[in-house]
């Protein structure tokens, strides 16, 4: 696994999640009403992030 650039994350899913980060922050700075929106969609994919992480490492 050492030809892996990034631990947590395959190379092709690190920077598909990162993009996403950076939409939902710019979004948020564009329109403040969508906070709670934001809130809720960000803490879901964060769960699934850190179930698909947890489950390289047993």
């Amino acid at each position: 696994m050492a030809s892996a650039p990034y631990p947590m994350f395959g190379a092709i899913e690190y920077p598909v999640v990162f993009q996403m980060v950076q939409q939902d922050i710019y979004g948020l700075y564009r329109n403040e009403r969508t906070y709670d929106h934001m809130c809720r969609q960000s803490s879901s994919w964060i769960i699934v992030l850190r179930r698909r992480s947890q489950s390289h490492y047993p």
